[in-house]
C-alpha cells in the first residue's frame, strides 16, 4: 500500500523480456499457484536518455530489468462498480515508465477511478526494425496487450468494474491513431479516449479516416 487506496503492483500481463524473447510479440503469461506478491514495483524498461534536455528530463532513473512487462492498479476500493482509467505513459517511445513517483499519487482512485498504468517496451527493443522476422511495433503490440489483459481481468479486482478510458500522454500519442488504423485492435477493450498532446487533434485529422473509428470506443474531448 504506497497510498490510502487499495493499490496492486507490478501484475504480469506478459511474460518477462528475456532474450530468447527480447524481440518477441508480447506472450501471455503462465498461471501460478499460490498467492503472488503486489507489493512492489516492477523493474522498468532499460532506456537511453534522448530528445535533448526535454527527453533526458523524462527518462527513468528507476532500476531497469527484464520483468517489467507489467500494470499497475489503484482502486477505491474492491467491491462495487466504478469507471477503469488505463494511462499509458509517454516519452517519444523512447524513455519514462509507469513506475514514476508522479504515477504512483492515487489521485485518479481518490477520485472514484479504477486507475491503470502500463509499462511496455521503448526504443530499439520496442521499435528497432529486424530482418529475422521479429515482429515491428512490439511497443505497441505491449500496449494493445496491456489493454487486453485489463478487458479480461480487472473485474477479479473491482467487481462491477466499468469500460474502461484510454489516457494517452504526450510523445508517444501517435499511438491512438496507429491502434486505430495500423494495429488490429482487439474488441471490448476501451469506450472512450482522453488526447493529452499538442499533435492528437492534427494526428486524428490527417492520419486516422473516419471509417477507421469503430463502435468501441469515441474521442473524448
Amino acid at each position: 500500500m504506497r497510498t490510502a487506496t487499495p493499490s496492486f503492483s507490478a501484475f504480469p500481463m506478459r511474460r518477462r523480456s528475456l532474450p530468447e524473447r527480447r524481440f518477441a510479440a508480447p506472450q501471455p503469461v503462465p498461471r501460478w499457484s499460490g498467492i503472488r506478491s503486489a507489493k512492489a514495483l516492477s523493474t522498468v524498461c532499460p532506456q537511453i536518455p534522448t530528445y535533448g534536455p526535454v527527453g533526458k528530463a523524462a527518462a527513468s532513473t528507476l532500476e531497469f530489468g527484464t520483468d517489467f512487462l507489467t500494470v499497475n492498479i489503484r482502486t477505491p476500493s474492491v467491491t462495487g462498480s466504478a469507471p477503469v482509467l488505463v494511462w499509458i505513459h509517454g516519452g517519444g517511445y523512447a524513455v519514462g515508465s509507469a513506475n514514476e513517483a508522479v504515477l504512483q499519487s492515487g489521485a485518479f482512485a481518490a477520485s472514484g477511478l479504477v486507475e491503470v498504468t502500463v509499462n511496455y517496451r521503448l526504443g530499439a527493443l520496442g521499435f528497432l526494425h529486424l530482418n529475422d522476422g521479429s515482429p515491428d511495433n512490439r511497443g505497441l503490440l505491449d500496449q494493445i496487450a496491456a489493454l487486453e489483459w485489463v478487458r479480461d481481468n480487472i473485474s477479479s479486482l473491482r467487481r462491477g468494474s466499468q469500460a474502461g478510458h484510454l489516457c494517452r500522454p504526450l510523445g508517444g500519442e501517435a499511438f491512438r491513431s496507429r491502434l486505430s488504423w495500423r494495429c488490429r485492435l482487439p474488441t471490448g477493450c476501451f469506450a472512450k479516449q482522453c488526447c493529452r498532446a499538442a499533435q492528437a487533434p492534427a494526428s486524428r485529422r490527417w492520419t486516422m479516416p473516419r471509417s477507421s473509428t469503430g463502435a468501441c470506443w469515441t474521442i473524448c474531448r
